[in-house]
């Protein structure tokens, strides 16, 4: 629904499977777990931070529970995040989990993988809104390297 444009229907449809599985599954479930975060998604593309940030914090518990706090999945979820807390200006909120985030990859994937370089690339763009060019320059440049 939401790539034939009909963002009110689909959010209509997640809002009701994820009531349904409140009372039918456990929520921790992969399925209440990715609905949450279709959800998020949306609402996050669509400017509503508030909701979307309380739906990611939900289903970074849920992961964190069922996967670890180390886990890639974890580390999505934190930049993810971060980024509905960088767009409230809550910059302080957010570079901890761009960081957190980082830290993960870097230790599950390796220092070149592209995930990190993406984390990189979040972490950047962070600290050009608070005016901290250098720093922004040194994790770009390292993310670059890792995608050369």
């Amino acid at each position: 629904l939401r790539a034939q444009g009909k963002d009110d229907e689909a959010k209509r449809q997640y809002d009701l499977a994820i009531e349904t599985q409140k009372k039918c599954l456990d929520p921790n479930s992969q399925n209440y777990t990715s609905d949450l975060l279709n959800l998020a998604e949306m609402l996050k593309d669509q400017g509503y931070y508030d909701k979307a940030k309380a739906l990611y914090e939900c289903a970074l518990i849920s992961c964190e529970e069922k996967f670890g706090p180390n886990h890639s999945k974890v580390a999505k979820l934190l930049n993810d995040l971060a980024f509905v807390l960088q767009a409230q200006g809550y910059y302080d909120k957010a570079k901890v989990h761009s960081e957190r985030a980082l830290s993960i990859r870097q230790v599950q994937l390796g220092p070149n993988h592209p995930d990190v370089a993406e984390s990189l690339n979040s972490l950047a763009l962070l600290l050009i809104t608070q005016a901290k060019y250098d720093e922004a320059k040194q994790l770009f440049t390292r993310a670059l390297k890792i995608r050369e």
